[in-house]
């Protein structure tokens, strides 16, 4: 039995679509915290839906019996809580289950473990690893369809201007990572090993900007200012100090190639090349 947590989320829902292309529905469980339209549409289809949170242990050690694989898609109320993560993993030793896949983040840079406390994936992939427990770690990719949520609505007029300098991102698709989540999750020969789910190219906003230009035939601006000059920005246009922290972290965090981190992984799970950017842009921007 394979189940798949979070099937009301986006990557949940997702990858047990796929899943059950090639699973028997009565093969697949999923595990959600109340009924909703999705977790309908499963238990119509005959997948077990088990209900639980990662913030109560005992309704975890129940909806994980019986389980053989169990995708852990992590969660983001963990950031500022990781016993959300410590009690999936001790559910998970508790009901025995046989294999773990967890949902971690793409990085080009070593965990360091003396600073696990501030990282939330680095520290969950740890205790996976001192668990004793068999997993897979599946480090994905920033989603491509957040493309055109990071260059916001107006940027066919105004443009894309952030501190990002010339860094570059491996972006990758929800559905492309769906696919090859499911094909880890119905195939063998993975114990134990760390995948990168993320494009064979990385990308930089410069390229995608010239990119954007060509498919819409308009000749679209972009710049990488002064972080305050950038915070400045943000302030006069009135967005909320925690969106302006969270735009900043994240173009720092692009700029110092935190996220260029091309891998043929994905493209070796989906055997064939993942969306690129440009088709991306073709198939979203495209009049």
């Amino acid at each position: 039995m394979i189940l798949v947590t979070g099937v009301t989320g986006q990557l949940g829902f997702a990858t047990i679509n796929e899943l059950n292309k090639h699973v028997p529905s009565n093969g697949i469980a999923g595990l959600a915290r109340s009924h909703n339209d999705k977790t309908n549409d499963l238990s119509d289809r005959g997948i077990d839906i088990r209900f639980g949170s990662y913030n109560d242990y005992d309704s975890l050690v129940s909806a994980f019996q019986g389980i053989d694989k169990l995708l852990f898609i992590s969660s983001g109320e963990a950031f500022t809580d990781f016993t959300l993560h410590e009690n999936v993993i001790k559910a998970a030793q508790a009901a025995k289950v046989k294999q773990v896949i967890y949902t971690s983040t793409q990085r080009s840079t070593a965990i360091d473990e003396n600073r696990l406390s501030e990282d939330l994936h680095g520290w969950t992939e740890y205790a996976l690893k001192k668990s004793g427990l068999n997993y897979v770690i599946l480090r994905n990719a920033p989603y491509m369809e957040s493309i055109p949520q990071i260059l916001g609505q107006d940027v066919l007029e105004s443009g894309y201007h952030a501190p990002v300098g010339e860094g570059k991102i491996s972006f990758a698709t929800r559905s492309d990572m769906a696919l090859a989540t499911a094909n880890v999750l119905c195939s063998e020969g993975h114990d134990f090993k760390t995948y990168d789910l993320g494009g064979i190219e990385s990308v930089s906003f410069g390229a995608i900007i010239d990119e954007l230009s060509k498919v819409t035939g308009k000749d679209i601006p972009f710049s990488s200012p002064d972080t305050d000059d950038y915070i400045k920005s943000l302030a006069d246009a009135s967005f909320p100090d925690v969106a302006v922290q969270a735009l900043v972290g994240f173009a720092s965090q692009v700029k110092s190639g935190y996220f260029d981190k091309p891998s043929n992984d994905l493209a070796g799970l989906l055997d064939r090349n993942p969306v690129s950017v440009s088709e991306f842009l073709k198939q979203t921007f495209a009049a």
